[in-house]
């Protein structure tokens, strides 16, 4: 994965293994100053996020998330 040019360059994007069309990909993130190193979301009760490839051509583009489903608020030490 690589930053974004900016003004986004704490979002990483990229691209992975080409699959069959409507295939479903289990992801993880995983930071090396995290501990345990992989993230729990809790959008998915700390299990792999997914998502389904197109059924045609075409670009898919997720929605942002933050590692773990952390919000802005839970690592700023106050309101901004």
């Amino acid at each position: 994965m690589t930053n974004r040019p900016a003004p986004d360059t704490n979002v990483y994007a990229g691209s992975g293994d080409r699959q069959q069309p409507g295939h479903d990909i289990s992801y993880k993130f995983w930071d090396t100053k995290f501990p345990g190193n992989y993230e729990n979301p809790i959008s998915t009760g700390g299990a792999n996020r997914s998502f389904n490839l197109l059924t045609t051509n075409g670009n898919l583009v997720l929605a942002d998330v933050l590692f773990s489903d952390i919000q802005q608020s839970d690592v700023l030490p106050a309101d901004t």
